[in-house]
């Protein structure tokens, strides 16, 4: 192989692992977000009737017994 056939193989390669780094990144954010959104839900579905809606919850305090809360 010459320099040229070198550098392209590499460039091609790095392209690849480029694009598939970016395309699965996605699908993991993708799939990551619906489940923090659900888990919002639930939280937010189990709260007790007197707290009030918090917009910034993200996850549930877990390890926490009922009356640490």
């Amino acid at each position: 192989m010459n320099p040229t056939e070198i550098y392209i193989l590499i460039q091609s390669l790095m392209t690849f692992i480029i694009v598939t780094d970016i395309f699965y990144e996605r699908i993991i954010q993708n799939k990551l977000m619906k489940r923090l959104i659900l888990r919002r839900k639930l939280v937010e579905r189990d709260r007790p009737p007197g707290e009030g809606k918090k917009t910034n919850l993200i996850l549930p305090k877990i390890g926490l017994e009922n009356n640490e809360r």
